[in-house]
């Protein structure tokens, strides 16, 4: 399943979540990363317990689960927390599989992913989301505020 949905965060509040990530302290991707995944994790994140993550889950994710495509194309049980992921130059999440069961105690499936693009295409380089199939490689670089669901 591959779902785009454009436009899921407006440019007003993009600012926004630009703003705070612009500004905001990140750490090494590898630290959330699966078994299988990190040896090919190359990238940082925002921390779980940055002081603005509730202002920027309030926006990014008040925003994806009230949109119908997202809500009527998922049908979302759990939702896990979002990572805020930054790739610098020479950084990269090479090919993986997201692990399908994650958290810890009362884990919980990952059918789906979903990518929010934060940037415009032509702020960097490099940096598609490549989805790999039988049918071969898929490579999405979207406008800012777009998202897809994989």
């Amino acid at each position: 399943m591959l779902l785009r949905i454009k436009d899921l965060i407006p440019s007003d509040k993009l600012a926004i979540v630009r703003e705070i990530l612009d500004s905001a302290q990140f750490v090494d991707g590898k630290f959330s990363a699966g078994k299988e995944a990190v040896s090919v994790k190359n990238n940082e994140e925002l921390p779980q317990d940055h002081p603005e993550m509730g202002k920027l889950n309030t926006i990014v994710m008040g925003h994806l689960v009230n949109h119908p495509t997202y809500k009527y194309g998922v049908l979302p049980h759990r939702i896990a927390a979002p990572f805020y992921a930054r790739y610098r130059a020479g950084k990269q999440y090479g090919k993986h599989v997201d692990d399908p069961i994650m958290g810890i105690g009362d884990s919980y499936r990952t059918d789906v992913s979903i990518t929010v693009f934060l940037n415009e295409p032509n702020e960097y380089e490099g940096g598609e989301l490549t989805i790999s199939s039988q049918h071969g490689e898929i490579r999405n670089k979207f406008s800012a505020g777009d998202a897809i669901l994989s």
